[in-house]
């Protein structure tokens, strides 16, 4: 079970969807946030598309949880839409 979770304050579950992993298959995730649109790809397929109207964040950071197995990144980055498009 894949679960897109905000937490201000409190837990609020904006999304949750099965998804069926391999072990050892890499997996891309990328949550991108626009206003109060959350999209989330994996491997360049939407997983999870929501709009949170109840005090969207427009700051603040990222987690990974597993709550059973075991997880393993090699990166993970967050940074500004200002940034992403190489304006400066």
């Amino acid at each position: 079970m894949a679960r897109l979770i905000k937490r201000l304050h409190a837990e609020t579950f904006l999304a949750e969807r099965e998804f069926a992993w391999e072990f050892g298959q890499p997996y891309h995730l990328q949550i991108t946030v626009n206003g109060n649109q959350i999209l989330g790809p994996v491997n360049g397929s939407l997983l999870f598309k929501v709009e949170d109207f109840d005090r969207p964040l427009s700051e603040g950071g990222s987690a990974l949880v597993c709550e059973e197995g075991r997880i393993g990144t090699d990166e993970v980055s967050v940074r500004s839409e200002f940034e992403a498009s190489g304006d400066e």
